[in-house]
């Protein structure tokens, strides 16, 4: 699995990120995002993301954690 971030990262490159997304799509590869916003936050560019991957906000929870905690990933 490959868990994007949003702002910053996503935000920063969406063309690198958007070939990453597509390489896992063709590999077969899980790949999500985590933001820390809260769903009433989404915006245009999230909206667009959602169409192609699963979206998780954390609503200001650590992401790891948060993705730990609903099973999404093992914690450490």
């Amino acid at each position: 699995m490959i868990c994007l971030d949003y702002d910053g990262t996503f935000t920063k490159y969406p063309d690198l990120c958007n070939l990453i997304i597509d390489y896992c799509k063709k590999k077969n590869i899980e790949c999500i995002l985590a933001t820390m916003r809260s769903e009433w936050e989404r915006d245009d560019g999230l909206a667009e993301i959602e169409k192609k991957i699963k979206v998780y906000y954390t609503n200001r929870k650590a992401k790891a954690l948060f993705l730990a905690e609903i099973h999404i990933v093992t914690g450490k």
